[in-house]
């Protein structure tokens, strides 16, 4: 007997990962607008930085005559992928987050519309369906990340706070 729950995750990986296959090898780059200007630099910067002084830089000097790194540009500062950039180039981590988000998003429609008792070959059809939505997959060219990572968790927190509801137990 298949594990369909297993099943879909193992689809909804693969297919994430075909999808941002070619991303991954680290020849290719995900041309984001936004991040080329703004993102990458600063990223990039931050984990030579941290690779070569052993601590996070304070001070990014390069924008605006500095700026403070905790408070400014660095959002994922304090995140996983940040310690991935010191072992993976700055633009494969950035795919792999866009791989992750696009994972969940599936996963978590899936998990969603099976709680709400919808058949579970319906549920992964629409899990498929929402993770290549034109608005979750076009975040991409600009490079808004938090944007898609955002709509992606959307579906796994209805799920989270539909089962609280109804369980009534956190």
């Amino acid at each position: 007997a298949i594990n369909f729950n297993l099943m879909a995750i193992i689809i909804y990986l693969v297919l994430a990962f075909i999808y941002f296959g070619n991303f991954l090898s680290g020849k290719n780059m995900i041309a984001a607008t936004d991040w080329m200007l703004g993102s990458y630099p600063t990223l990039k910067w931050m984990a030579d930085y941290i690779r070569t002084a052993g601590t996070i830089a304070m001070w990014q000097p390069h924008i605006f005559g500095g700026l403070p790194t905790v408070a400014a540009f660095f959002a994922d500062l304090f995140s996983p992928f940040t310690l991935a950039r010191m072992f993976i180039p700055t633009h494969v981590v950035y795919a792999l987050t866009f791989v992750l988000f696009m994972f969940l998003a599936g996963l978590g429609m899936y998990l969603f519309l099976k709680e709400l008792g919808i058949e579970k070959t319906v549920a992964l059809l629409g899990g498929l369906v929402y993770m290549f939505a034109g608005n979750l997959v076009t975040t991409t060219y600009a490079g808004h990340g938090g944007r898609m990572g955002a709509q992606a968790l959307f579906p796994l927190a209805l799920f989270l706070l539909h089962r609280g509801i109804k369980s009534k137990k956190l």
